[in-house]
């Protein structure tokens, strides 16, 4: 994050000062610092964003510790199928546009609420207690990282608790 702050910066005032410089009349003088000041914050940002995506990647070589914190859990309510099924629906899993999803129903405050994790950064597990969903975010252990790289390791992820026998697992193996 400095490096994006000081690129914005030293882009700033490069490029300004680059403009106004080779300006000669009045006019050209304010309009390099009307056209200076956004390029040369573009400029000098995308530069800095640059050097912080490259030092995001050592510190990803370098493996510096990463933390897993709980963030929140929500509870998940079951739906009923008034189609030809019988029975309650906790979990559903389904495609939308190639990517596989679980898909829940949650209560916020303005009701209830179809909501979705994707499959690769989910996990389930059986529990004898009532179903919710947990969500953790990993980042580094020391947030001091977080000013000089990006962290590439940083992602969300889910652990969705179901009642036991939730999940039905059928085998038909045909050996013909």
């Amino acid at each position: 994050m400095i490096f994006v702050i000081l690129g914005l910066i030293i882009g700033l005032i490069m490029i300004t000062y680059m403009l106004y410089d080779t300006s000669e009349t009045i006019i050209g003088k304010i309009l390099s610092f009307i056209c200076g000041i956004p390029f040369g914050a573009l400029i000098g940002g995308l530069i800095g964003s640059l050097i912080a995506i490259i030092t995001g990647g050592i510190l990803y070589l370098i493996d510096i510790p990463q933390e897993r914190l709980f963030i929140s859990e929500t509870p998940i309510y079951s739906v009923i199928d008034n189609q030809s099924f019988d029975g309650n629906f906790i979990l559903g899993c389904g495609t939308i546009s190639s990517s596989l999803k679980y898909y829940y129903i949650i209560k916020d405050e303005y009701g209830n609420k179809v909501s979705s994790t994707d499959m690769g950064n989910t996990h389930i597990i059986n529990t004898n207690g009532e179903p919710k969903i947990k969500k953790y975010h990993t980042d580094f252990k020391n947030q001091k990282w977080c000013l000089i790289g990006f962290n590439c390791k940083e992602k969300d992820d889910y652990i969705l608790e179901v009642p036991n026998n939730t999940i039905k697992y059928n085998y038909n193996i045909d050996l013909k």
